[in-house]
């Protein structure tokens, strides 16, 4: 009898800190840009320092982007409160344009790593001279879509002139515009 009490009383237990570490958790991914502090000329120090950062985040988008007939393109919106499309690359090409805070920078492609993911890497590297930031992109495929892929997930870090670091959340896709179809315009030709 003490035992089998003993047993229900150890269930009981069990159940109601699961149901308290249920009821405390967040409802779902929390999906914040983050900003730390630069690390000190003798590495990295802990700071109490905040700074915000709505100075890098973009509060606004950039402008739709047209890919010509055979282009494909790299297409990145953050994924903060307010999601924004912030990152463009155009396949074959060196440049990229974010926003970085307000600023439209035009970025030029300093490395390329990780996995080929159509005519994009997994893992890019650019610096905007305009603004002096230095962006680390790095994304993991999703699914195949007609004619392009989506970015599951992904993170943008920003690393400031001062030596501040914003990490970005992205999600976003690859995609291509199709080149015409020959057999549709010689018949549209007759």
């Amino acid at each position: 009898m003490i035992v089998s009490s003993l047993k229900s009383a150890i269930l009981v237990s069990a159940g109601l800190i699961v149901l308290s570490a249920c009821s405390s958790a967040p409802a779902g991914p929390t999906r914040v840009a983050t900003t730390t502090a630069p690390a000190a000329a003798t590495g990295p120090v802990e700071s109490t320092e905040q700074r915000p950062a709505i100075l890098t985040v973009p509060t606004k988008g950039l402008p739709a982007q047209t890919l010509e007939p055979g282009d494909c393109g790299l297409f990145l919106w953050s994924q903060t409160d307010a999601r924004k499309f912030i990152f463009f690359r155009r396949a074959g090409d060196g440049f990229a344009n974010m926003l970085i805070g307000e600023t439209n920078a035009s970025l030029i492609a300093t490395d390329f790593s990780g996995d080929i993911f159509g005519q994009f890497f997994t893992e890019q590297k650019f610096d905007s001279r305009s603004t002096g930031h230095t962006i680390d992109l790095s994304f993991s495929p999703g699914e195949e879509m007609n004619l392009g892929a989506r970015i599951s997930s992904g993170r943008i870090r920003v690393l400031d002139p001062e030596g501040w670091v914003t990490t970005i959340p992205i999600v976003g896709v690859r995609a291509c515009q199709p080149e015409p179809d020959p057999a549709t315009n010689a018949n549209a030709s007759r």
